[in-house]
């Protein structure tokens, strides 16, 4: 008895630490009503979230730049956005900061070989909608240097459970429904790419749907 009470442990232990780390999708539409505090650098001006016409990619790199060279610090694209990127805490792949002109790094695309960038849609994340295909948008590192990035792909899915990160998702161009994780696997898998996620409005629905921009390094 002692032995199938522990093997009965042991399996729901495996569930819980498989739910927590499988793929997911993040909301990007409702407020969160405690912001987390993500960083503790200092030294940025006010620079990021102004229009890009009016500051150019050499002061923005400026506002943004700590030294840090493994670090993504900002996002810029001519005429569309200037954008701060903060980390999410560790063990929350689910954080999004609420703050406007502010990008947040989606963790869990990081292991799987990609940049995601996630924004909510009353905020930064409102940008993402300018984007159009063939888009350049240069990541901004800690240290100053930039990697550019082309914009190939848009895709616009509606959640069938709007506020779940594990919702099913129906691609709006062809009627496809499509599970969290297999959304998940195609967007933020595979080759190194960028992708940036924000939610679709519709109608008092904030978090509708989901927006994904996906770009390629040039």
């Amino acid at each position: 008895m002692k032995k199938l009470n522990f093997v009965i442990l042991l399996l729901g232990f495996f569930i819980a630490a498989n739910n927590v780390s499988s793929p997911q999708v993040p909301v990007t539409g409702t407020p969160i009503s405690e912001p987390v505090k993500m960083d503790t650098f200092s030294g940025y001006s006010l620079l990021y979230g102004v229009q890009p016409d009016k500051v150019s990619i050499s002061q923005f790199v400026n506002s943004v730049s700590d030294g840090q060279s493994s670090s993504i610090r900002g996002i810029y694209s001519t005429d569309v956005f200037a954008l701060q990127v903060v980390q999410q805490p560790a063990g929350n792949a689910g954080y999004v900061s609420p703050t406007g002109g502010v990008a947040t790094q989606f963790s869990m695309a990081s292991n799987y070989g990609s940049i995601g960038l996630l924004a909510h849609n009353y905020a930064a994340g409102s940008d993402f909608f300018d984007l159009t295909f063939g888009n350049i948008i240069q990541v901004v590192y800690g240290d100053g240097h930039i990697e550019l990035y082309k914009v190939t792909s848009i895709y616009r899915y509606q959640a069938l459970s709007p506020y779940s990160s594990s919702s099913q998702f129906e691609d709006t161009y062809t009627g496809a429904r499509y599970s969290a994780s297999e959304v998940f696997y195609q967007m933020y898998s595979g080759e190194h790419h960028l992708t940036l996620q924000t939610c679709i409005q519709q109608g008092d629905v904030d978090a509708w749907g989901r927006l994904l921009v996906v770009a390629y390094p040039l």
